[in-house]
């Protein structure tokens, strides 16, 4: 997208949890997964969006640096 000229990249990411055994934190790291390999394959602004029910934003910020 970029190089076919967009001035920003807009991510919206919403995941369904299905395992009630799943932690919310691999949900949280995986976001700031996808959102690592996203940023380092573009120089042009990056936006994310998440859903209204997130966990938690707090500790997701932890999930990126833990």
């Amino acid at each position: 997208m970029q190089e076919a000229g967009a001035d920003a990249l807009e991510l919206n990411l919403y995941e369904i949890p299905s395992d009630p055994e799943l932690p919310g934190s691999i949900i949280e790291q995986r976001y700031c997964d996808i959102i690592s390999e996203i940023r380092s394959q573009v120089t042009i602004p990056l936006a994310v969006r998440i859903g209204p029910y997130f966990s938690s934003i707090p500790d997701a910020s932890q999930a990126e640096s833990g």
